[in-house]
């Protein structure tokens, strides 16, 4: 019997559904294929013959006899179907790491000294997983973080550690009038204004059901700027308070006395992602310490 450009041989005639059938030597059964021709009125592949609607073909016994792309039992075929999952799990690694980190400090925002050590730490960040289905397998694909670069801004280089550091995990140290150092912390040597970023890396990884996890590279996500207002601390003798006198020195009204709520402050290290020069834009717009930049 002839099905669309192949021919197979059935028993006494019968080529009903799942009537015995032997096609290149091989024994299986008669099978009805509904497939549908594509747009360009091909037959589409049906394991070892072509069929249309309402075309029958001897489908064989040994599903490893029918020779599909999916089904063929070779190392290439095998390694071809893992590049096709990993291609799929490295495109959704990205939908999975969209949350940016936030990078604080302990203290109070934005505000630190000179000479102090700061601790930084960062929220917003953890392992992120997805069970899903890709080529029929189930597939579990994790993007885990494993390191955080810090960047202070003030010019000094990046630093990596694998710590993300730890929310007032600053510890005060009588001895030294200081904190004492972290992982995470950083002592300002310059008063300015900075714009602090930290970059987090995740290592992707996934598995198939029940299999061992296999790495598929790495991504790196960065926060936003988190500006840093570091400042000197001076002692003066003064006759009156700010209510009673609020133009003497250390009072907000005075000339020389910076606006400690400044919405836009003009950066003393220009931002070491964008390269801006105030902390919301390029312009100074809104800036209310512009008579302190003349002086400079």
């Amino acid at each position: 019997m002839s099905s669309v450009g192949n021919t197979f041989d059935v028993y006494n005639g019968n080529a009903s559904k799942d009537a015995p059938c032997l096609y290149q030597g091989k024994p299986g059964k008669v099978a009805r294929v509904p497939l549908p021709i594509d747009d360009s009125g091909n037959y589409k592949q049906y394991g070892v013959v072509q069929s249309g609607n309402g075309g029958i073909a001897c489908v064989p016994n040994d599903p490893a006899d029918q020779n599909t792309p999916e089904n063929e039992p070779t190392a290439d075929n095998a390694q071809v179907r893992t590049q096709k999952i990993e291609r799929q799990v490295r495109e959704q690694l990205a939908e999975l790491t969209t949350t940016k980190p936030a990078l604080h400090f302990d203290g109070h925002e934005p505000h630190v000294n000179t000479g102090i050590n700061t601790n930084f730490y960062v929220t917003g960040v953890k392992t992120e997983a997805r069970d899903t289905t890709i080529l029929d397998e189930e597939v579990t694909i994790e993007a885990v973080p494993v390191a955080y670069t810090y960047e202070y801004g003030a010019g000094d280089p990046v630093y990596t550690t694998r710590d993300s550091g730890t929310a007032q995990g600053s510890v005060w140290d009588k001895s030294k009038r200081n904190f004492k150092p972290t992982d995470t912390s950083y002592a300002f040597k310059e008063s300015g204004n900075y714009h602090a970023y930290v970059t987090v890396t995740y290592q992707g990884r996934y598995r198939l059901k029940g299999g061992d996890w296999n790495i598929v590279g790495s991504l790196t996500v960065r926060s936003d700027p988190t500006l840093v207002r570091v400042w000197d601390t001076e002692v003066h003798s003064v006759g009156k308070t700010c209510h009673e006198d609020p133009g003497a020195r250390g009072c907000p009204a005075h000339p020389d006395e910076p606006d400690r709520n400044n919405p836009n402050p003009k950066l003393t290290q220009p931002d070491p992602v964008t390269g801006q020069h105030w902390h919301r834009d390029d312009s100074g717009a809104g800036d209310t310490e512009w008579r302190l930049h003349k002086k400079k």
